[in-house]
């Protein structure tokens, strides 16, 4: 049914269906791709250039660690991490920096897998996975001191809506 309902968002050629039905696709999309995506390229995602002799996990790691540089992130901060799926860059920063991060997704599958790998690797105490859509983000206005996200937003239906709801979030002269 899953895989139904995501191949019928595509029959049509009119992509506004898509636009409207977004949390539906996106959704059953990472049912599906979820545990492909981890076994083919670990619990981050994103792509990251690599630099002579440098492996994938090493580059995606120093992409991150400059994120979180770049961002200015300190011990303790409150940061948010937009379309975190699985939330590897997220609990990377966190040992990394020991600030706080809340990852934000869609599908249900990857809160829990997500949550179940903070546990594991012993960062459960530093990161939080929840369900929900950076389309209308469930916290309050000025509670984040950075967010980012990693090849995320390009996939929102209406990225002014969602850069609007970011800034919302974020603590005033925050980065994101």
């Amino acid at each position: 049914a899953r895989i139904d309902g995501y191949n019928a968002l595509h029959d049509d050629e009119d992509a506004s269906k898509r636009n409207e039905d977004y949390a539906a696709l996106v959704d059953s999309y990472y049912d599906l791709a979820t545990t492909f995506y981890e076994w083919g390229r670990g619990s981050c995602f994103h792509f990251a250039y690599r630099r002579g002799g440098e492996s994938i996990t090493a580059s995606l790691a120093r992409h991150e660690y400059y994120l979180a540089s770049r961002l200015a992130v300190s011990s303790g901060a409150k940061v948010l991490d937009c379309g975190c799926g699985i939330g590897g860059p997220a609990r990377n920063i966190a040992r990394f920096t020991r600030a706080n991060v809340t990852g934000i997704t869609l599908n249900q599958f990857q809160v829990d897998r997500g949550n179940a790998l903070c546990e594991k690797e012993g960062v459960d105490h530093l990161v939080k996975i929840v369900q929900g859509d950076f389309m209308a983000l469930p916290f309050d206005s000025n509670s984040f001191a950075a967010v980012y996200a990693i090849d995320a937003t390009c996939h929102a239906p209406d990225r002014a809506k969602c850069y609007a709801e970011i800034y919302r979030v974020l603590k005033p002269g925050a980065t994101f």
